[in-house]
This record gives structure tokens, C-alpha cells and sequence, in this order.
């Protein structure tokens, strides 16, 4: 109980710390490596959580990030989903217009240029599709194809093909990420709140976690790719 509540200390003082730098840089200028100066404290930020869960990364084809213009495309199992891709890379996400007024989380989302969606209003929608077809390619915007979390822990999500026609219209690459945990129940984020989830991975009486996280061949759509077809092969590609 001790050590778990020191972990949630340390990664309540990183967003303490953390979500002021964050805004106050989201207005400077500066773009280094061409993405903004919070996204890179924000790959800082989650590393330091990740060390302070004592979560180790086993990455595989990490080559494949390096310039990558356009989307991952990753499977979702857990609230460290976000916080492991934010570790690797400047990244960007798709997210439920939700999340916008959760305290610190949704002030950073903000501020890395989070694309919000109302999931229930076709307006919404829309407009979301259109910030993506027109936003800019880096940083990398994550999207999960699944759309939710599965209550069942050892499954894949059929995927929704919207992601798909985004990228086939706009002819952008984007990258399969496979997640692979170690304890896939104790991670799994079922009917709770993300806090909730996180708790229990700090309070795990086991030593250090190992998450694998694999990237798949990038995948270049072309005008005529069917974007339903290149759903089912994604998802096949990463049972």
C-alpha cells in the first residue's frame, strides 16, 4: 500500500508539474524536431510515469516511428494505452469530446492539439473527419480503430472503418501498433474510472511490468483501396 501510494504521488506531482509547463509552452513559436515544446514534455511526462509504475517498454521496429508522417493505428486494452504511446513519440490523439473537461488530462489534451469527437452527434462527427483530412501529418495522430474497450480482457475489437476512409481519402500512411501486456487482467480497463485502473497496476504486489509494443509494416492506401477491406486485413495483421 505504501509503495502504491507513492506511485500515485509521483505521477500526481508529474502532472502537477508537468500541465503548466505544458500550456505556458503550447504558445511559444518554437516547433523543435517540428513538433510543439509540450508535446516533447508530454513524451518526458509519461516516460517519468511509466518509471514510477516501473513499467518497461519492449519495443519492436521502433525504426518505424522515426518520421513517420500520419497515423497509428493502435489496439485498445487499458488506461496506459495513451500514456505508453505519449512515451514514445511526440503524438497527437483522437479522443471523445469527454475527456476535454477532465481536469489536467484535458488541458494537456488541448494543448497537443487533441482532435475531440462527439461519438453520438453525426455533426460531430463530420467535423472531426475534417480536421483530420486537412490537419497537418506531424506530429503522428493516434487513433483506436476498436472505438472502446472490449468488457471481455483477451479479445480484439472488430474494427469501425472510419479511420480507414480517413486515410484512404487522404492517401495517409498509417501504422498498426500492436500493445502486448504482460498481465493483460490486472491492466485491463473494464467498468471504472482511469484512476481506478491505474490504482491497481500501482498496487500490484508483483515486480516490474514489461509491456511489448509492436509496429506492424506502415500501410500506404491508395485511392482505390476498399477502406473496409483494409480494416479487416489491419485487424487480421494484428490478432
Amino acid at each position: 500500500m505504501i509503495r502504491a501510494l507513492a506511485r500515485m504521488g509521483l505521477i500526481a506531482l508529474v502532472f502537477i508539474i508537468g500541465t503548466p509547463l505544458i500550456l505556458l509552452s503550447s504558445w511559444l513559436p518554437l516547433r523543435p524536431q517540428q513538433a510543439k515544446i509540450g508535446n516533447w514534455i508530454v513524451v518526458l511526462g509519461a516516460r517519468l510515469i511509466l518509471w514510477a509504475l516501473d513499467i518497461r517498454l519492449s519495443v519492436h521496429n521502433a525504426d518505424r516511428l522515426k518520421r513517420h508522417h500520419g497515423f497509428i493505428f493502435p489496439n485498445h486494452h487499458s488506461a496506459l494505452d495513451v500514456i505508453i504511446l505519449a512515451a514514445l513519440i511526440p503524438i497527437r490523439f483522437l479522443s471523445k469530446v469527454e475527456i476535454r473537461s477532465v481536469p489536467f488530462i484535458g488541458w494537456i489534451a488541448v494543448a497537443i492539439d487533441t482532435v475531440f469527437v462527439q461519438r453520438e452527434e453525426k455533426e460531430s462527427r463530420v467535423e472531426a473527419r475534417n480536421i483530420l483530412l486537412d490537419t497537418p501529418r506531424y506530429p503522428p495522430i493516434a487513433l483506436f480503430p476498436e472505438g472502446a474497450i472490449l468488457v471481455h480482457s483477451e479479445l480484439l475489437n472488430p474494427f469501425r472503418y472510419g479511420a480507414f476512409e480517413i486515410a484512404q481519402q487522404s492517401q495517409t500512411p498509417y501504422i498498426p501498433c500492436v500493445l502486448r501486456y504482460e498481465q493483460r487482467k490486472l491492466v485491463h480497463w473494464g467498468d471504472e474510472s482511469m484512476v481506478t485502473n491505474i490504482w491497481r497496476v500501482a498496487k500490484r504486489p508483483d515486480g516490474q511490468l514489461t509491456v511489448e509494443v509492436v509496429l506492424l509494416h506502415v500501410v500506404h492506401p491508395r485511392q482505390d483501396d476498399e477502406p473496409q477491406l483494409l480494416a479487416l486485413e489491419t485487424h487480421g495483421a494484428m490478432l
